[in-house]
């Protein structure tokens, strides 16, 4: 991804809707085959969390899966995809140790795993030793974990050989650690959120070794958003969020801070920044909440590069899954199972539909307004939405708990469960299309 593709939400977004999402057939979701052919980050491009998969059923049987591989052990971190390869982790709780796992993404055949290291600590009862997503550059995979010594960060070849390993400090949270990194630009970023000495931090891709570190206030709350790259007012933008240090606005090159809003989120920050389109700009909205529920969704227009904020929104708003946004549509998956959809400029809620179950995981986009996500216990349901209301399409159940975020790339769907990856095809992929290929696999700006 280079940064002139990204200049604003309108340009980036509209081109994949226009490449994606022509015909999509309740039976069949048909989409365009011209989506981002890589899932780089938790989220996927741009942290967008929109792809296509042409041909894919709604409703699935255990022969329609391409291929399920074990993975062991349990986690709740999300896949990613890159230069033909599927990467997982996976944790071992009874060691707290985990494993970086490498899978063909055409087959699922396992093509290496490496340990890291790990050791028993507490963690939240909904919380794994493997709760992170990694990412990717078309050179290396990036991974951050943590020890009862403290944070790391390590870069891996996509043969699987060892590049460089960071300790990055302590980490203390009530809740465990789950913090996922992006990489954009030859930059790996960590939002390092926890209780004490807490920090942005910029590693070299290359060499592991840090590039600056940004400190941040300690607060009474640990938070897991993973950061968002942005282009306003012809500016590279880091956001970030958690509630000790509001919404902010890095210099991603040298971590200055460019902006703050203080004390907008009351509560733990839990979800990832997303971005649309507002008049005036690109809006970037954030929520936080608590106890199984969003409590605040802020929107920030950066009009010009200077932050204004456009609306707080309290009704409908989850605080685990990411809220997804499709054209002029917020789409908001909430924890408690209830899918609402708002004016993404206004914030303006338009409907609100319960579809049931509790979710951890955030919806992806298929394409044709069709919208997927993934409950606990592992039901994954597929909805068609528009600004008039919602229609569930069906409800598969993949037959073990998850917290992971679908991924979408080369056509195909993947899916995590707590010991397994799953791999879904359309007819034209199962039919002898591989995962495409492309110069710049994986090239890009990733929690659950």
């Amino acid at each position: 991804m280079s940064r002139s593709d990204n200049t604003s939400p309108k340009g980036f977004a509209a081109e994949r809707r226009i490449l994606a999402a022509s015909l999509l057939l309740v039976t069949g979701l048909v989409v365009s085959a011209g989506a981002e052919p890589e899932w780089p980050r938790f989220r996927g491009p741009d942290a967008a969390g929109e792809g296509a998969a042409p041909g894919l059923a709604s409703e699935w049987t255990d022969a329609s899966y391409l291929w399920q591989t074990e993975l062991g052990g349990v986690g709740h971190g999300s896949p990613v995809l890159g230069g033909g390869k599927v990467f997982a982790t996976t944790g071992d709780p009874a060691t707290g140790e985990s494993e970086l796992v490498a899978l063909d993404a055409a087959t699922g055949a396992e093509e290496w795993r490496r340990r890291q290291p790990g050791g028993e600590r507490h963690l939240h009862a909904m919380n794994s030793y493997a709760s992170t997503t990694p990412a990717l550059d078309d050179e290396r995979v990036y991974l951050t974990g943590a020890t009862p010594d403290g944070v790391y960060c390590a870069a891996y070849s996509h043969a699987g050989e060892e590049l460089w390993r960071r300790p990055l400090g302590p980490y203390i949270s009530s809740h465990g650690f789950a913090c996922s990194p992006v990489v954009d630009e030859g930059i790996v970023y960590l939002a390092d959120d926890h209780t004490q000495e807490s920090s942005i931090i910029a590693l070299d891709a290359a060499t592991g070794e840090i590039a600056w570190r940004a400190e941040r206030p300690a607060g009474d709350k640990s938070a897991y958003a993973t950061p968002l790259l942005t282009t306003a007012g012809g500016r590279r933008v880091l956001v970030t969020q958690s509630k000790a240090a509001g919404m902010a606005g890095l210099d991603p090159a040298t971590g200055e801070s460019l902006w703050r809003l203080p004390e907008v989120f009351p509560a733990r920050c839990v979800s990832s920044p997303v971005q649309a389109e507002g008049d005036g700009g690109v809006l970037v909205l954030g929520a936080c909440g608590g106890g199984g529920g969003g409590k605040q969704l802020v929107a920030v227009r950066l009009d010009g590069g200077t932050p204004t904020e456009a609306y707080r929104m309290r009704r409908s708003v989850p605080y685990v899954p990411t809220p997804l946004v499709i054209g002029e549509l917020l789409v908001l998956w909430h924890d408690r199972g209830t899918l609402a959809a708002a004016d993404a400029a206004t914030g303006k809620v338009l409907w609100e539909e319960r579809i049931g179950g509790k979710f951890f995981a955030s919806p992806v986009s298929l394409g044709g307004g069709v919208v997927l996500n993934v409950s606990n216990a592992g039901e994954a349901v597929l909805a068609r939405i528009d600004a008039a209301g919602c229609e569930v399409l069906a409800r598969n159940d993949l037959g073990e708990p998850t917290h992971a975020s679908p991924a979408v790339a080369g056509g195909r769907l993947y899916l995590r469960t707590e010991s397994k990856l799953l791999c879904l095809a359309g007819t034209q992929t199962a039919a002898g299309q591989g995962p495409r290929r492309s110069g710049n696999e994986g090239e890009g700006t990733q929690q659950r």
